[in-house]
């Protein structure tokens, strides 16, 4: 058994962040491009390739509390219907992910093992964080962030993940102030200054800095300056290490066109006129500093039916109501939805397959009658076939962003997520409980960003001499 204990992480400068899901070891048989469940998990993670860890997700309670995603209220998408406070870890240990990741391979107990994701990546120099929120459990942060009880609650269960757990930080996954997100009921304007006093009373109650080195406070943010332009920047920059945008998800199955994921520039006739540079201009033009803001790739794609054949900017299918598996009364997690997203082809991936399986499916557009294209506007590719157009990243987009982001002088990119881009892994062996080691795995994303980075810092330094 080999596993990348000792791998030591990126010394390019730039941070490579990587979420890492307590939910994806779920996933089996995955269009083959795992052979069953438990492959997603730490022990094929390579943390030669990453700076920063973003376990994901905790999620909040009401009350203000953090549970595990495993005590999610499965129907908290409907008008009226609460998180209650929750175990922040299941039990028996087995019977989850969450403490299979975080304690390790055999855990059944608190009791750390060799193969614990935390304990593997710290002697790698890795730093992990705990990721709070994300898309479905973000519903109480409007009232938690509002109220200072709550908020002592929230800020007391966040220094027990550091000081119990040992992680290097906390991740807000608040998605998003002053919007309604999937299922937020109470939000308003008022949300803005409410997260900024709830970055501020973290920091003072989890300090800088601990025996393990620097203790980090980030946030996962949207890309759409309307949503960015009610932040006092000032004020977050006092508190805050990173703001890591999520420029991702600008087009999917919601759009009226056939468009981008994550383009790096803007380009004629989009729905949305939005970007990595768009985004990354307006923040710089607030005020924000370069070396605190990170930029996100996807190692996945976005599918979408259009009404004629697939062309950028083509108008897409009338949407439809969603239920991506037969006998699903919800599509998980947002509920009855509608979407003209390509469950033809991805159903599995509710429309959002990983980049191994479209280069499995697809070949990057070379097999099963797939077209490629390079868009030189956006400099992303996309898919063709029929009525099917894909949008998705892959390494020549990937190392395009990478060099943005040295160009710039930002401080890295975010990675959703690190599963993504594993390929390779059919041949695996059981470890522990349920998690499974894949020898000859490969990650050729993660290696772009990496390359991209060398060469990028290599090229500005002989620019600037």
């Amino acid at each position: 058994m080999s596993i990348n204990a000792q791998t030591e992480s990126p010394s390019h400068g730039k941070e490579v962040i990587g979420y890492i899901t307590n939910y994806d070891g779920w996933k089996s048989q995955a269009s083959l491009v795992v052979p069953e469940q438990g492959c997603y998990c730490q022990l094929n993670v390579d943390f030669s390739k990453y700076t920063i860890l973003n376990f994901a997700f905790f999620g909040l309670a009401k009350d203000g509390s953090l549970h595990s995603a495993d005590g999610r209220n499965k129907n908290i998408f409907l008008q009226g219907q609460l998180q209650e406070s929750s175990p922040l870890l299941t039990t028996p240990y087995y019977n989850s992910y969450d403490t299979l990741i975080l304690y390790g391979s055999t855990a059944t107990s608190q009791q750390v093992d060799t193969d614990g994701l935390i304990k593997l990546a710290h002697a790698a120099g890795v730093k992990v964080m705990a990721s709070i929120g994300g898309w479905s459990m973000s519903k109480h942060f409007c009232e938690v962030a509002a109220d200072a009880r709550k908020r002592s609650t929230f800020i007391d269960d966040c220094a027990n993940l550091i000081t119990t757990f040992g992680f290097d930080g906390i991740d807000i996954d608040w998605e998003y102030p002053n919007e309604m997100g999937m299922n937020i009921e109470n939000y308003s304007d008022a949300d803005y200054a409410n997260f900024a006093t709830l970055m501020a009373e973290l920091r003072r109650e989890i300090g800088t800095g601990n025996e393990n080195g620097k203790v980090l406070i980030t946030a996962a943010m949207s890309a759409d300056p309307t949503n960015l332009a009610g932040y006092n920047w000032e004020r977050l920059q006092a508190s805050m290490d990173y703001f890591n945008i999520m420029t991702y998800d600008i087009n999917g199955g919601w759009s009226d066109k056939a468009g981008h994921n994550s383009p790096l520039y803007n380009y004629p006739g989009a729905e949305r006129s939005l970007s990595l540079d768009s985004t990354t201009q307006f923040l710089i033009e607030q005020g924000v500093e370069r070396n605190k803001i990170n930029l996100g790739v996807a190692f996945y794609g976005r599918g979408v039916i259009t009404k004629d054949p697939a062309v950028l900017n083509g108008p897409t299918a009338d949407k439809v109501k969603t239920i991506p598996q037969p006998g699903e009364e919800y599509f998980q997690p947002d509920g009855p939805i509608m979407s003209c997203g390509d469950f033809d082809n991805w159903g599995y991936w509710d429309a959002t397959p990983f980049y191994s399986a479209i280069q499995q499916k697809t070949g990057g557009g070379t097999i099963n009658g797939w077209n490629s294209h390079w868009d030189a506007n956006a400099k992303v590719p996309y898919l063709t076939k029929d009525n099917y157009f894909l949008s998705y990243d892959n390494v020549r987009s990937i190392k395009e962003k990478a060099y943005y982001v040295v160009d710039e002088d930002l401080a890295g990119l975010i990675v959703w997520n690190v599963y993504g881009d594993m390929e390779n892994m059919m041949e695996s062996e059981l470890v522990g409980h349920k998690n499974r080691l894949c020898p000859n795995r490969t990650n050729v994303l993660a290696d772009a960003i990496n390359e991209a980075f060398i060469i990028g810092n290599t090229r500005h330094l002989i620019q600037n001499r």
